[in-house]
Order: structure tokens, then sequence, then C-alpha cells
């Protein structure tokens, strides 16, 4: 099987990154055949597919779309790398001043297509919504909740064993 390149634009870029820094200003700065990079970021609150797009200097231009990141996470979690190059900057003119971005997705190299490497099971979309409700991310304080009942498990195995070996030796 062969990784056909896949043409889409970069979802996201008129928001702006958790630094501040405007995605329209970094877009600006761009060229036609610029490299781009593809990251996921399966910690996304959103998406747990999510496909974050950074520029040369590793500053966020935006996200892969999500239909798009749906099919392409469970690939790049399996090792497949994948690069990403500017073709076209579109917008910033009269009419249409805000700034998009297409882009062409392929492989990073031809030594990155041994499909017999990669292991992956794809979902099959049969038309039906599932019933099953999404996995829910924790957040802070749903984590500091876990840790805070994982403790208190140790503590209480601690306990136990401590009362079992009492009760053994006759405490």
């Amino acid at each position: 099987m062969k990784f056909k390149p896949i043409h889409t634009k970069i979802a996201g870029v008129t928001k702006k990154n958790e630094d501040g820094t405007s995605r329209q200003d970094l877009l600006a700065g761009c060229e036609v055949g610029d490299e781009v990079y593809l990251e996921r970021d399966e910690f996304n609150e959103y998406d747990p597919n999510a496909i974050q797009v950074f520029d040369a200097d590793y500053q966020q231009l935006g996200y892969l779309n999500k239909e798009l990141a749906q099919d392409l996470a469970p690939l790049m979690d399996a090792g497949l790398n994948l690069r990403g190059e500017i073709i076209d900057i579109t917008g910033g003119e009269e009419g249409k001043e805000t700034l998009g971005c297409n882009i062409l997705i392929s492989l990073k190299s031809e030594a990155a297509a041994s499909w017999g490497d990669i292991q992956v099971t794809l979902p099959i979309n049969t038309g039906e919504e599932s019933k099953k409700p999404a996995k829910k991310k924790l957040g802070f304080w749903g984590c500091l909740g876990a840790l805070v009942k994982f403790i208190l498990l140790v503590f209480l195995a601690l306990v136990g064993i401590i009362i079992v070996i009492g009760f053994i030796k006759g405490w």
C-alpha cells in the first residue's frame, strides 16, 4: 500500500496561541515551499485525535481538520512519520483580509513507508452513532482526585498488611 499525498488547509489560523502570538502574524511570515511540522496533541480537551501544525520556528499555525486528524492520528500513533509543506497562502487582500494556508501532507521519507511495521486498527464508520458516551478528559482536578484515590488505596493496603501481620504475630 502506498501513502498518497494529502492536500488540506490548516484549521484554526485565526486563533491566538497560548503564549498570545497571533497565528495570522506567523502565517504572514511563511512562504510557499516552507516545511511545516505535524505533531499529535493527544491531550487536547476537545479532540483526542488532534494534530497540531507548526512552522519552522516551532510556533503553532493551527490544526488539521477533525475528520482528517481522525484518520491520520492512529497512523501517527503507530509510528508513521508525516511532513507538511505549504503549497498556498490565501487571503490577505481586500475583502479577504484573513490569511489561510493550504498544505501538502506526505511521508517524511520513503524509508518510513514500511507499512508492514505499522500495526493499527482504524474504526469503521457504520453510519450509526455510538451509544457509548465519549471518554471525558480528566483535567487538573480529575487527575488530582485520581491521585488522592490511589494514595488512599495504597495507604489502606499498607494498613491491611500491618493488621494481618499483627494478627499472625499475636500483637
